[in-house]
């Protein structure tokens, strides 16, 4: 008999890949960035690194613990309600299905000439300005983000939810959500958002690292394995963030083609710049990791028997 905590995981798959991403309306995430935003109207005008801590710790406890007490009072009303509402919080965690879909839409619109329409969708994947962009540059867009959103928004939820089941995947992504509203390294929210940050920083920086590896074997069709350690280990700290570079160096590697930010950095620059055929290529690659992902994680649950430790609750 499958482990609840295996069920849990089998269904959030699912409602990934057959549902794909709530309404805003009812998404767990858009509600953790809205009592962000709401926090952050009332910023004092001093201890404002202070007060963005405090943001953090609201936000991570509000998501863990209702998220916790929903499993809890759904499994007491029904054991497959209970299953179903930790399925639906944990996959609200994590999007593989998204990022897919979004990159091989801007790969079509890229493919048809239309690079304006291309431009307006890519602000889905990245947070940089898009309007301006070269065709090529908007195609290194896209396969960094794809290469940077594997780690953020598939293999650290299902890496914490390992960990810590479904509470833990909640307190992930509410800290990884507080970055990407407040935290920024410079600007007006370098106080406020110092906290979530370094917490983002800190939580992705062993799945950076296992997105390499994951990333190799992904590109062992492509006969590249051996260029995504080497380009790792030379560019891996050309970009701001501890964490980025190592998953977009592997890509790089993997595809054996430049990506660049202009302005910023410049990964695997003995390569010629990536086309939109790369696209493609990155898009099946990040697929390939995400099921290597789920098929490691789900073995190492297993093994060490996390369903003792929380039944049908994921924890």
């Amino acid at each position: 008999m499958l482990s609840d905590w295996l069920l849990i995981l089998i269904l959030a798959v699912l409602m990934d890949v057959v549902v794909g991403e709530p309404r805003e309306m009812f998404h767990p995430v858009v509600w953790i960035g809205r009592l962000a935003e709401l926090m952050r109207r009332y910023t004092p005008s001093s201890n404002v690194r202070l007060y963005g801590a405090l943001i953090v710790i609201v936000c991570v406890l509000t998501a863990s613990i209702l998220g916790f007490y929903a499993i809890i009072l759904a499994g007491r009303f029904h054991y497959l309600l209970g299953l179903a509402v930790a399925a639906y919080l944990l996959k609200s965690t994590f999007s593989i299905s998204a990022l897919i879909d979004v990159s091989g839409l801007i790969q079509r619109d890229i493919s048809t000439d239309a690079l304006q329409i291309a431009r307006k969708r890519l602000p889905a994947l990245v947070s940089r300005e898009t309007l301006q962009l070269s065709k090529l540059e908007v195609v290194s867009a896209v396969i960094e983000s794809l290469a940077e959103n594997f780690v953020d928004s598939i293999l650290s939820p299902l890496f914490f939810y390992v960990l810590l089941g479904v509470p833990g995947a909640l307190a992930y992504k509410a800290v990884n959500t507080l970055d990407s509203i407040i935290g920024y390294k410079d600007g007006e929210y370098y106080k406020l958002g110092f906290t979530a940050a370094k917490m983002d920083d800190i939580l992705n920086f062993i799945p950076a690292r296992l997105s390499v590896v994951l990333i190799a074997l992904a590109a062992l069709p492509y006969k590249h394995a051996k260029d995504v350690f080497s380009i790792c280990r030379r560019d891996c700290s050309k970009t701001q963030s501890p964490n980025s570079g190592w998953s977009i160096s592997a890509m790089s590697g993997a595809l054996n083609k430049r990506l660049s930010k202009p302005m910023f950095y410049s990964i695997g620059d003995c390569y010629p710049p990536a086309g939109e055929d790369d696209i493609a290529s990155a898009r099946i690659i990040v697929s390939v990791c995400s099921a290597i992902s789920l098929l490691v994680l789900t073995s190492v649950g297993l093994v060490f028997n996390l369903s003792a430790v929380g039944g049908f609750l994921g924890i």
